[in-house]
């Protein structure tokens, strides 16, 4: 059994260590992840760790395994991650030691904002759209231009799931509200084939040698999508950093070997290469300031 141990706070960029330590095709046939020591997982973090434990069950064929501390800071950890929606997402296939931490509020009844939630269809996403608007405006005191900025960011992200990912099985979202970073967390992701699959289908992007990073920097771009920019589209992605430049929001996405990181509010930008996993996956901090209008 492969045992490896979760930092105690995990991000996105700590998940990439993880996935190193994943084992491949020739690994072992049970993984067991020990959050003994862990008190902080970020909502991307969450979702991206289902997306790894639906490739290890449902693609590898292996057997998964939780381990938990039974008290302290850690386990209440674990709690708050089930009040978040977390082992409701994950495969049921999964062990867990000593016990699953369960949900102790109903669903939809806390302040996460929006917990980690499936997304089955077209119409489930329009749907969601809608929650989302009612979340935000329950939860924070943006402004109604503000909220309906980050519902067009979720609607398109949502319709790239639909139009690009040919993802066989749903996409995820969950919005979350961390007061101690003094961001609100955006996240939106799939298991679908990726940016760079998609983009490398592209007319003038066939006889180019595009890595996975910069294919997501290309996707960004106004007019680029699969469907080549005679065909008036590859509008999602772009408008979604013009609206993460307006708000001054850092915008991660990270899809298949690659990712691109935009930070506004820091007037950073910078991509690279990452432990592969399928899909895509993009979080949106939004500082819990007031935004511009």
């Amino acid at each position: 059994m492969k045992v490896i141990p979760i930092p105690k706070n995990l991000t996105e960029d700590e998940f990439d260590i993880i996935l190193k330590q994943t084992p491949g095709v020739l690994g072992e046939k049970t993984v067991q992840f020990d959050f003994s020591k862990t008190t902080f997982v970020s909502s991307f973090a969450m979702i991206l760790f289902i997306l790894l434990c639906e490739d290890l069950i449902h693609k590898q064929n292996r057997k998964v395994v939780f381990k938990f501390n039974k008290s302290g800071k850690e386990c209440a950890c674990m709690f708050i991650l089930a009040r978040l929606g977390f082992f409701d997402c994950l495969p049921d296939e999964i062990k867990y030691y000593p016990y699953k931490p369960l949900r102790r509020v109903s669903r939809g009844s806390n302040n996460a904002i929006l917990e980690v939630t499936e997304i089955k269809s077209e119409k489930d996403a329009i749907n969601k759209i809608d929650l989302v608007e009612s979340a935000i405006k329950r939860n924070t005191d943006y402004s109604q231009s503000q909220v309906l900025d980050i519902c067009t960011m979720v609607s398109e992200m949502l319709q790239n799931i639909f139009v690009h990912s040919e993802a066989k099985r749903h996409g995820l979202i969950s919005i979350q509200a961390y007061p101690h970073l003094r961001n609100v967390q955006l996240v939106i992701a799939d298991s679908g084939i990726g940016i760079p699959e998609t983009i490398r289908t592209a007319e003038e992007f066939k006889e180019k040698e595009l890595t996975d990073e910069a294919a997501i920097v290309e996707s960004v771009k106004k007019g680029v999508s699969r469907f080549g920019r005679r065909a008036d589209r590859g509008e999602g992605l772009s408008r979604c950093l013009q609206l993460s430049a307006k708000h001054s929001a850092k915008l991660y996405i990270r899809s298949n070997g690659g990712y691109a990181f935009f930070s506004f509010q820091h007037k950073k930008k910078f991509s690279s290469s990452a432990q592969f996993l399928r899909g895509t996956q993009i979080f949106v901090n939004f500082p819990m300031m007031a935004f511009s209008t």
